[in-house]
């Protein structure tokens, strides 16, 4: 093609617009296509053809920096493009899922670990006090790696031939001495003997969640990069869930999924540890003569209900397949009993399961991220082609209707932005006030007193404790009702719409500039599920109510809705739909659309002052987009 002549150029690019994939070859390992796909687009943007303005409009369409503007001088010697492929380069060899176990101190964590490898690799005190992030990687050997904040080694890779000096040697690293300063990750290689998986997949041992506030920080901070979660909850410590501390993490999961592409948000389990002990409590407690013998319920049972109960409020859509009941005092299965072993043999294989499914997931996100990058380079070397074979007088008036559109779209964004603000703050206003009427109604009262399938609140003995947990449930059971779900959706449906019609004006100019419609991915936007991660603390009336016995039950209730003001009715609610938005309006509307418009906008600037230069260069556009085929070729036969 190079030595095509100029009257031949415009049957060349009506010919090279159909794109046939090549052949299927013999099927390899899908990390190394990928791997080679990324090398060859690297060295596709390092060919002489391949010109600055086009890696630039690729910069701004990556790099998430939009604050620069297209006129921006800081153009670093190694741009932000190639930083961000050789960053998921590295992603992608280390081809790791993670799945993040983490709970109270002593709720058993390390145990689990220990469980699921076969072994007693580490000792609960040894990971007890550490600030570390304790990664355990399926190995065929034994070796322990320690590493920094940014993945930097700090201490190379050391071998041992059994797993009782691996936990000699953690004792060194997991202390406070001054040797350890900077050590962030401590990565444990073994043989998960009791877990069916292969590969690079890893457990994550994190500091428990009552630890000091920078330990809580770590694990905050340390939770988006995970691929699902395994919380330990310790059935012997009063009901087993700790509403704040377990709302902290959800809540912190929650408002991250917008950037965890690999997350779904069933892809969390939970551990019941220590259930064997309850039973011998049990049978320990002298009987309660007041109760009769058919009433009276086992306190497995009613910590069952009372765990299933708080774990639904803060994970609405949590099953019971996702929550298991085990004995993690016993590290060996060969001491379990069979009822145990079965739970344990079924948590094994849910988990096997969820690695395997968010690996190959992994494989999916990155080719999604390669055809997303091969179509903004695409779309530049299209425009090009457009602009060097086009009329000129109306392709000037062109690229200046379509400047002028995305300049109106940039200013759209931002309105969509403030709207989307004031539409949540009039919900939370409405339903805070609707709330607030329905508790002090008589229909309310009623409703919450007296609930479907529930004792009538007169016959129940212990009246102000009853009063204020049927109240506490009833304020529950109202913000995860209908009326907060349906506002919700509506503001949902309105961000969908409002990303809709600017995305669509977007390609619209996109298309004018490059004089037809580019192929493109058909997912259609949608925002994280409604998870309502909802805090209520317990209202305890006790003391305020401790002398007033002799009041009737309707004293007792509005004593309950005067301890719940306006003010923190529209605090909850509020909560709620910034735990559900979060930060995907701004992500969207502040960032993706304008990542897209000031790409858009630096291709346009180009075409507009060096025309000539585009019209010279014809034959150097159409070699690049010949190469750009073939790399496209490449994912698309990548099997899965």
């Amino acid at each position: 093609m190079a030595e095509a002549q100029t009257d031949t150029q415009n049957a060349e690019v009506e010919s090279a617009e159909i794109w046939i994939p090549p052949p299927l070859g013999t099927k390899k390992n899908k990390m190394e296509e990928l791997l080679k796909i990324y090398d060859n687009l690297i060295d596709f943007l390092n060919q002489d053809d391949c010109d600055e303005d086009l890696k630039k409009a690729l910069d701004l369409a990556l790099s998430g920096d939009v604050s620069v503007g297209i006129s921006s001088k800081n153009y670093d010697t190694k741009p932000k493009y190639l930083q961000v492929m050789e960053l998921r380069k590295e992603d992608l060899r280390r081809m790791e899922c993670g799945i993040t176990i983490t709970g109270d101190t002593s709720s058993g964590k390390t145990s689990l670990v220990n469980k699921l490898v076969g072994q007693r690799l580490v000792t609960p005190k040894v990971l007890r006090a550490t600030s570390k992030i304790c990664r355990i990687r399926n190995s065929e050997t034994y070796a322990i790696e320690v590493l920094d904040v940014d993945g930097k080694v700090l201490k190379e890779k050391t071998t041992f031939n059994t797993p009782r000096k691996i936990n000699k040697k953690l004792d060194t690293y997991t202390d406070t001495r001054d040797s350890n300063a900077g050590m962030y990750y401590i990565d444990i290689y073994c043989p998960f003997t009791n877990l069916d998986v292969k590969g690079n997949v890893m457990l994550v041992d994190t500091p428990g969640i009552d630890g000091a506030k920078d330990i809580n920080a770590m694990l905050m901070e340390f939770l988006p990069n995970a691929f699902g979660f395994i919380f330990i909850i310790d059935a012997s410590k009063a009901g087993g869930v700790d509403e704040d501390k377990l709302l902290a993490i959800l809540r912190s999961i929650n408002q991250a999924t917008y950037k965890m592409p690999c997350f779904e948000t069933d892809d969390v389990l939970f551990v019941i540890n220590k259930w064997n002990t309850l039973h011998f409590r049990a049978s320990s407690k002298s009987d309660d003569s007041s109760e009769d013998e058919d009433e009276r319920i086992s306190e497995d049972e009613i910590v069952w209900n009372e765990i299933l109960t708080k774990l639904k409020a803060v994970w609405p859509t949590l099953t019971q397949d996702q929550i298991f009941r085990l004995n993690l005092l016993s590290e060996n299965t060969a001491d379990d009993t069979e009822k145990e072993k079965i739970q344990f043999r079924r948590f094994a294989e849910v988990l096997s399961q969820l690695l395997k499914k968010t690996k190959n997931r992994k494989v999916k996100m990155h080719m999604s991220l390669l055809f997303d990058t091969i179509c903004v380079i695409e779309r530049g070397i299209e425009s090009r082609i457009h602009v060097a074979t086009a009329d000129n007088e109306n392709m000037v008036s062109a690229l200046q209707d379509s400047h002028a559109s995305l300049e109106l779209l940039g200013k759209r964004c931002k309105e969509i932005c403030v709207e989307l603000d004031e539409n949540i703050e009039s919900s939370v206003d409405n339903l805070s006030k609707t709330l607030y009427d329905y508790l002090n109604s008589p229909q309310g009262k009623n409703e919450i007193l007296n609930p479907s399938g529930e004792k009538p609140i007169k016959d129940c003995f212990f009246l102000v404790r009853e009063v204020s947990l049927r109240f506490r449930k009833g304020v529950l059971q109202w913000i995860k009702g209908k009326d907060v779900v349906d506002e919700i959706e509506k503001i949902d449906r309105i961000a969908v719409e409002k990303f809709k019609e600017l995305h669509l004006e977007l390609e619209r100019v996109q298309v004018s500039i490059t004089g037809k419609e580019l192929e493109k991915r058909t997912e259609a936007l949608t925002l994280s599920a409604i998870i309502l991660t909802i805090g209520l603390a317990p209202l305890h009336l006790d003391d305020i109510l401790r002398n007033t016995k002799q009041r009737k039950i309707d004293a007792w209730y509005s004593t309950c809705v005067e301890y719940l003001t306006k003010e923190e009715l529209r605090t909850i609610i509020s909560n709620i739909f910034k735990d559900h938005f979060g930060q995907s309006i701004t992500s969207i509307f502040e960032t993706e659309l304008p990542k897209g418009i000031l790409s858009t906008m630096c291709t346009i600037s180009y075409l507009s002052t060096e025309r000539e230069k585009i019209t010279n260069n014809l034959e150097s556009s159409l070699r690049l987009r010949d190469s750009l085929y073939k790399i496209k070729g490449d994912i698309e036969n990548v099997d899965l």
